[in-house]
């Protein structure tokens, strides 16, 4: 249930981010999450409401866009979309690979009125 602490650092994020502009009105909060990420969109969204309740983010909605894995091998610099958090190149079959995008929770923008 790591999605509820997630929903805390999202949230001080943005108070942080906005900390001179408290009299604009959030709207959205537009958030990318990694296919490999381990987050799960609908207990986050859920955490998200409920921590949300009765404050400034209370009408706030999170707008939470999925990233495609990308993977780059270090033997051959072949780039391929992975099955999986471990899994060899297309190319050369090496398992020296690197995840480049997938893993990533982040907040993309944020909407305001």
């Amino acid at each position: 249930m790591h999605e509820l602490s997630l929903c805390r650092s999202i949230i001080k994020s943005v108070e942080q981010y906005l900390e001179d502009q408290k009299d604009v009105d959030i709207t959205s909060i537009n958030i990318a999450i990694g296919v490999f990420s381990c987050v799960d969109e609908s207990a986050l969204k859920f955490n998200f409401m409920v921590l949300c309740k009765n404050t400034r983010f209370d009408s706030v909605k999170l707008q939470c866009e999925e990233v495609s894995a990308l993977a780059e091998c270090q033997d051959c610099k072949n780039q391929y979309q992975p099955d999986s958090l471990f899994s060899e190149c297309r190319t050369c079959q090496s398992l020296n690979t690197k995840l480049i995008r997938g893993n990533e929770l982040k907040i993309t923008s944020i909407e305001v009125k």
